[in-house]
């Protein structure tokens, strides 16, 4: 789906039931990832969204993963990587046009009749009803020639990846290139390297899912009032929502955090100004925070590892 303005913002909403008394179709109504860390609801008919990507959406409708990514970047860096297991806006990780996120599912699916042929986004010919990896023959083979007598899952495959684009070492030597074609990713000679990336690399995965939330909390919202959402602002580590209450325990660094273009905090909270943050929001909020906290501490250890 392209971006939710316009004729679409009418299929997106924070609330299922909404959409559900519009639109009436329940099984129409999916979940949709909206921006980073911001999952709301579609009515996913595809007759009426303008631009729906059914093709490549399909895939996500089913128990998947996938890559968010770009292949340019502008002059403020690459941190333009994500990822979703659902439904995903064009905008995902930025608004800029020539940085809006190319999807990479990890699977793909044959519901088609046993006897079909379907041709998936890598070019591959299923022939087979069912799951099938959206890995190319040709590098199954490299990984299997390079990791000699290694059985290497395709979620392996995808953590490694993923750690791969979050070493700042990575982003450092190629930002010239990153800012003009997708990314590059070179596979480390040592196995025990390459698993260790991609132990790291799949734990950010369930961060940036929200499957797992780090035990340890510093962040406290302990002031009542209104909970309305003004104009957020950060001043000695609280980021204000109003005049009077405010996050605490949050450092410079978690606030100015990117992935893609959006600065995660800022974004999240600006997303919903003018509204009354709920418990539910609060709560939200506060795992966001603490996983940010987490990916920093991962990708400071993804850099120890010698990747070059």
């Amino acid at each position: 789906m392209g971006v939710a303005t316009g004729k679409d913002s009418e299929f997106v909403s924070y609330n299922k039931e909404d959409l559900k008394l519009r639109f009436g179709k329940e099984e129409l109504i999916a979940s949709y990832a909206y921006r980073v860390f911001d999952t709301r609801y579609v009515y996913y008919d595809t007759k009426k969204i303008q631009r729906a990507r059914e093709t490549l959406m399909k895939y996500l409708k089913e128990d998947n993963l996938a890559l968010v990514c770009t292949k340019y970047t502008s002059s403020s860096g690459f941190q333009h990587i994500f990822v979703t297991n659902m439904i995903t806006d064009r905008c995902l990780i930025s608004l800029r046009t020539s940085e809006g996120g190319y999807v990479f599912p990890l699977y793909c699916y044959n519901k088609e009749k046993e006897t079909s042929k379907q041709v998936t986004l890598t070019g591959q010919t299923l022939s087979k009803y069912g799951k099938h990896t959206n890995l190319t023959q040709e590098f199954e083979e490299f990984l299997s020639e390079k990791y000699s007598e290694q059985v290497i899952s395709p979620e392996e495959v995808f953590g490694y990846i993923y750690a791969i684009l979050h070493s700042t070492k990575y982003r450092t030597t190629f930002e010239e290139f990153l800012k003009t074609d997708f990314p590059k990713i070179p596979f480390v000679d040592e196995f025990e390297n390459f698993k260790k990336l991609s132990e790291f690399g799949n734990e950010l995965v369930n961060y940036h899912l929200l499957k797992k939330v780090p035990v340890k909390n510093t962040v406290r919202f302990e002031v009542s009032g209104t909970n309305e959402l003004t104009t957020p602002k950060y001043d000695d580590e609280k980021v204000f929502i109003n005049d009077k209450q405010y996050f605490s325990g949050i450092s410079e660094e978690i606030w100015n955090f990117y992935i893609g273009s959006y600065q995660v905090l800022d974004k999240w909270l600006k997303s919903r100004k003018g509204q009354k943050l709920t418990s539910k929001d609060i709560e939200t909020f506060i795992k966001i925070v603490n996983v940010l906290s987490e990916t920093i501490k991962i990708m400071e250890k993804i850099d120890k590892i010698g990747i070059f």
